[in-house]
């Protein structure tokens, strides 16, 4: 029904270390799934990598395949991250068919997530679905699937109140540097990114708070007034190690496959002795962990936030009950889509013939075939039919 296989390595089963040594980036993404199409292991996928998780979804492999699919996975994401695959396989999570499928609609949906119904992952997905799509890596049957997910985690958030209220990683971050006695100094690494950007205008919004902002891609003078956010001022990314004294607190949320703070040059920047809290909210890691045994700096990064997180989801447990049904009913349409592909080249050899037989024909062969649960949902689908034309409508 479902030809999906899902590889995941996320924040249930592994921390931040070894989700670094499996993050993926847009290069990554691409080179992998172009090499399980060249080697027949799966007709088309999608990468999704994030700060809590990297999943590699291969679709459309042949029936019967799936243990063979999930080791060579395996053994692809461990050849090209340089990693053992006996480390990925005791860490990695793997769903097959309609588990992997609903795995993706959770994950999609939030509910996968380290904080329940954070709103980033949407974007998330999204944004890896279309890109590898766009560059024409995936198949129907992974299109059908991401789209269905997609309309599904709209439904979430618009029909439960997972999202409502609802922390994140880049939330948690802020409320750690307004616990910081005023004056604040922040030095905000990735302003441009999805989390960083979120950091910046929330930190654009709050007292006693003065942000210096850039990006990798930073271009323009230092000291250039944002004019979008207050309190908040851009500075080129190769200037960033100038702030680092005044700051009080170092957010960085970037793709860097490198440090963005290596030690050497953050201790060698600091001269004034005064308390300094970075928070790392990459992954693969932006800051180097050696930078905690400079006197009087701390590290926080992503999984330091799991505590708070713990509580937040307890409030949401009717929004999860409500989501799951939400799934539920979207993982039984996408059934009847892939069905229907399914039959298509049947369809279209006898249209002609199907075309002749009328709705009391097709009542009678049913009522032979279907057991009566399945009979009784089309008899009643024929009264809701009928009652639709009586009023009106057309049948269709």
């Amino acid at each position: 029904m479902f030809p999906l296989f899902c590889l995941s390595v996320n924040h249930k089963n592994a921390g931040v270390e070894i989700r670094n040594k499996f993050s993926f980036s847009d290069d990554d993404s691409r080179e992998f799934l172009l090499r399980i199409r060249e080697k027949g292991i799966a007709a088309g996928g999608v990468v999704v990598s994030t700060c809590n998780r990297t999943e590699w979804y291969a679709s459309g492999f042949l029936p019967g395949q799936e243990t063979a699919t999930q080791r060579l996975v395996e053994e692809e994401v461990a050849a090209q991250k340089h990693v053992d695959v006996s480390l990925l396989r005791t860490v990695c999570f793997a769903y097959f068919g309609e588990e992997a499928a609903g795995h993706l609609f959770r994950v999609a949906g939030g509910l996968d997530s380290m904080i329940l119904g954070e709103n980033q992952i949407l974007g998330q997905v999204r944004e890896s679905y279309f890109r590898d799509r766009n560059a024409g890596m995936t198949d129907f049957h992974a299109n059908i699937l991401f789209q269905r997910a997609l309309t599904c985690a709209k439904r979430i958030k618009t029909e439960t109140n997972l999202s409502r209220t609802s922390e994140s990683a880049a939330t948690l971050a802020v409320k750690e540097i307004m616990s910081i006695e005023p004056p604040r100094n922040v030095l905000l690494v990735g302003a441009s990114g999805q989390i960083g950007g979120i950091v910046a205008k929330e930190l654009s919004e709050r007292e006693g708070v003065r942000v210096f902002a850039t990006a990798r891609n930073c271009k323009g003078s230092s000291g250039t007034q944002n004019p979008a956010l207050a309190n908040v001022e851009t500075v080129p990314y190769e200037k960033r190690y100038d702030y680092i004294d005044c700051a009080d607190a170092v957010i960085s949320a970037t793709k860097s496959p490198h440090y963005v703070f290596a030690f050497e040059e953050t201790r060698d920047r600091i001269w004034t002795e005064k308390a300094r809290l970075f928070i790392d909210l990459a992954v693969p890691a932006d800051i180097d962990p050696d930078i905690a045994r400079i006197q009087r700096c701390e590290i926080h990064t992503v999984d330091d936030f799991r505590k708070i997180a713990a509580e937040h989801n307890e409030q949401k447990k009717e929004g999860v009950r409500i989501a799951e049904e939400i799934i539920g009913e979207e993982i039984e349409s996408a059934k009847k889509e892939l069905l229907l592909h399914g039959e298509r080249e049947f369809i279209e050899a006898h249209k002609d013939e199907l075309s002749q037989k009328s709705g009391l024909q097709f009542l009678y062969e049913l009522k032979k075939a279907a057991d009566a649960e399945t009979f009784a949902s089309v008899l009643a689908l024929c009264h809701k039919i009928v009652r639709k034309n009586g009023d009106g409508g057309t049948s269709r």
